[in-house]
């Protein structure tokens, strides 16, 4: 397991990071889901120095010990964001990988720092909700969830997920992959999904079709959580995007999948 690293801002905010495979290859930042931290599982450091890459897995705010910050009015503050940390760590040129909830941060980034992003991987992404032709494609229960997250606030958002997560976690005692994520959430107190919640469904602050960033896109046509429509319909307006089927039928990346994006990652060098 990779030791968890703190950088302060140059506004005095801090953000916890770790660093996987090999250090001096080229960074790749990696963006966990709704559930998740920024650890990573031992494979996909293993992988990644197999073929000479870094990993920089990064806690967005309140996760870790991420500051919650002010400055995040949007998801487009994003880039802004992690800026000063990327200079830090002398990330130029770099890729992403984004998890679940994490691929709106890689689209800030691809906006946000055009030209140094190289390319993105996408793993079971979740769509632009904020975009109501986006947001038809999913269930109607789907849709009066994130209609109460605009209506909601942060800290009422948060007991909701506090309460179910710790009845889910009754439930996943057994799977440790799935327990790890659920007690990240819970260490602090459900905050830092309860905002990401807010941000999905407000304005992000960007087009998608400003982005020209190549991707590639891994997702289930049986993911329970984000309709394969709803990715199929957002892809249909991006300028350099592809899509590969998932064959298991979870939200959750399978190893086939993380076997393939680190194959593609492979094939940039």
């Amino acid at each position: 397991m990779s030791d968890l690293k703190k950088y302060n801002t140059v506004t005095g905010e801090l953000i916890s990071y770790r660093v996987y495979g090999d250090e001096g290859g080229f960074p790749i930042l990696v963006h966990h889901g709704l559930l998740g931290s920024s650890l990573l599982p031992d494979s996909w450091s293993q992988k990644a120095k197999e073929i000479g890459v870094r990993l920089i897995a990064i806690d967005r705010p309140g996760y870790g010990e991420t500051t919650m910050t002010s400055g995040l009015k949007n998801i487009a503050d994003w880039g802004a964001f992690i800026s000063s940390l990327l200079d830090f760590l002398k990330v130029e040129s770099f890729g992403t990988i984004a998890v679940s909830a994490g691929a709106p941060y890689a689209w800030a980034e691809a906006w946000y720092f055009k030209g140094r992003l190289r390319k993105l991987w996408l793993l079971s992404a979740v769509s632009n909700v904020s975009d109501s032709n986006i947001l038809d494609f999913y269930p109607e229960d789907e849709k009066l969830s994130y209609e109460r997250f605009k209506e909601r606030n942060v800290e009422q958002i948060a007991q909701d997920y506090y309460d179910s997560l710790k009845q889910l976690q009754r439930q996943y005692v057994q799977s440790e992959g799935v327990s790890r994520r659920i007690e990240a959430a819970l260490s602090n107190n459900c905050v830092g999904i309860a905002r990401e919640a807010k941000m999905q469904v407000s304005p992000w602050g960007f087009g998608l079709d400003a982005i020209s960033t190549p991707m590639e896109f891994w997702h289930s046509p049986k993911d329970d959580m984000v309709p394969i429509e709803a990715v199929e319909a957002m892809i249909s307006g991006l300028k350099d995007a592809k899509l590969h089927l998932q064959e298991k039928k979870s939200h959750f990346p399978s190893v086939t999948t993380v076997d393939e994006v680190f194959q593609s990652i492979k094939r940039m060098f």
